[in-house]
C-alpha cells in the first residue's frame, strides 16, 4: 500500500491550484530557494490531502487538513506566523493530555487550552463548504 500527499491552494475567487508537493514541503522547511511569488504578502488558504495509492492511482483519502498560511513578500511562508502557530499547536496537543478541557484553581477557572483551541481554528483553520470539498475532492481524484 503506497501512499502521497495532494496539495492545493483555493485561492481568493473559489479557483483551486495544485501546488508541486516537493516545492510546498521545501518551503514549510524554511528552505529559502523555494518561493511561490504569486502569494506574496497574502494568506492562502492550503488543502493538503494524504491518499491511498493503487497502480499509481488515488483510490482513498486518508488524511485531509485544512490551513491558512501567510506568506512574505518573496512569497515564503512568513516564519513569524508559521512559528506561533506551530507553538499553538504544541501546546494545544500538550493542553488535551489535561483530562478536563476546563480545570478549577480556587476562584479562577482555567480555560487556556479551550482558547488556544479557538485561536488555532479561527487564525490557522479554514473550513471548506461541501461545494468547496467536492471540487477539491475531483481534483484529488482528477
Amino acid at each position: 500500500m503506497n501512499h502521497s500527499a495532494r496539495v492545493f491552494a483555493v485561492l481568493d475567487d473559489g479557483s483551486i491550484k495544485k501546488l508541486a508537493n516537493n516545492k510546498f514541503y521545501i518551503l514549510n522547511r524554511n528552505d529559502t530557494k523555494a518561493t511561490f511569488p504569486e502569494f506574496s504578502n497574502s494568506k492562502v488558504k492550503i488543502a493538503e490531502f494524504i491518499v491511498e495509492l493503487e497502480n499509481r492511482k488515488p483510490i482513498r483519502i486518508l488524511y485531509e487538513f485544512y490551513n491558512i498560511y501567510s506568506f512574505d513578500k518573496e512569497g515564503r511562508i512568513n516564519d513569524d506566523g508559521y512559528q506561533v502557530q506551530l507553538k499553538l499547536l504544541a501546546q494545544s496537543i500538550l493542553k488535551k493530555e489535561d483530562e478536563d478541557n476546563v480545570s478549577i484553581k480556587g476562584n479562577v477557572i482555567v480555560a487556556t487550552n479551550i482558547f488556544l483551541e479557538r485561536r488555532i481554528e479561527t487564525q490557522y483553520k479554514w473550513h471548506p463548504d461541501e461545494s468547496m470539498k467536492n471540487m477539491l475532492y475531483e481534483k484529488v481524484f482528477g
